[in-house]
C-alpha cells in the first residue's frame, strides 16, 4: 500500500473511531491540553481543507502558490471551540476535503514538485510524508482515547494494551521502507 493509498483510508478510520459515541464521549477529554475525538477529528478537517488541500493544489497547478503558511492547529482549536461543534458535518467536510486532494494526487507523476511551507523547502513527496505521519498520530491519539475510555477494566486487569495497539497503528501507516512505493 502506498502513501497515497493511507492517506486515503483515514476518514474511514476516523469514522469507525467515532461511530456510536454519545456527544459527551466525543467530548471527552483526558487532560485539559488534550484533545478530544470531537476536537481530533475537527483539527483534521481543519489542517486538511486549509492546509493540506490548498497545499497540494498549489504545488501541482503551474500557476499555483509555491508558499504556504504555517498552521497551529492547537489556536484552530482554541478560537473555533472545537469541542462543541457537530461531529457530522465536520466528518463529511474532512473526507470531501481528502476526496479532492486524492484524486489531484492520483492525476500527478511529479512527486519532486517543491515549495515553501512557512521558513522551510518541501517537495510534494515530503508533505505527503507529513501529511501520512500527522494522520498516524492522530489516529493513535483517537484511538488510545477510544480504548481508554471504553474498555476501563480491560486496561486495569492488563488484558488490553493501547500501547501496543497505538504502536501498531503507527507501524502500519508509516508502512514499508519504501514510503512512497506502490
Amino acid at each position: 500500500m502506498n502513501v497515497i493509498d493511507r492517506l486515503e483510508q483515514t476518514p474511514n478510520r476516523v469514522r469507525e473511531l467515532i461511530a456510536g459515541r454519545t456527544e459527551e464521549d466525543l467530548s471527552f477529554k483526558p487532560a485539559p491540553d488534550a484533545f478530544s475525538l470531537r476536537e481530533n477529528l475537527l483539527h483534521l478537517r481543519d489542517i486538511d481543507v486549509e492546509g493540506y488541500e490548498v497545499r497540494i493544489v498549489g504545488l501541482l497547478d503551474e500557476r499555483g502558490p509555491r508558499e504556504f503558511p504555517d498552521i497551529d492547529g492547537a489556536v484552530l482549536a482554541r478560537e473555533r471551540n472545537y469541542n462543541v461543534q457537530p461531529v457530522a458535518p465536520a466528518l463529511e467536510d474532512f473526507a470531501a476535503s481528502r476526496a479532492r486532494s486524492i484524486a489531484r494526487l492520483r492525476e500527478s507523476t511529479d512527486l519532486k514538485r517543491y515549495g515553501r511551507v512557512g521558513e522551510r523547502a518541501v517537495s510534494l513527496e515530503t508533505l505527503l510524508q507529513d501529511w501520512t505521519r500527522h494522520d498516524s498520530e492522530h489516529l493513535a491519539e483517537m484511538t488510545h482515547l477510544t480504548v481508554s475510555r471504553y474498555h476501563p477494566v480491560d486496561l486495569l486487569y492488563g488484558r488490553l494494551n493501547p500501547g501496543k495497539l497505538v504502536d501498531e497503528i503507527l507501524t502500519e501507516m508509516r508502512g514499508s521502507a519504501s514510503f512512497m512505493g506502490k
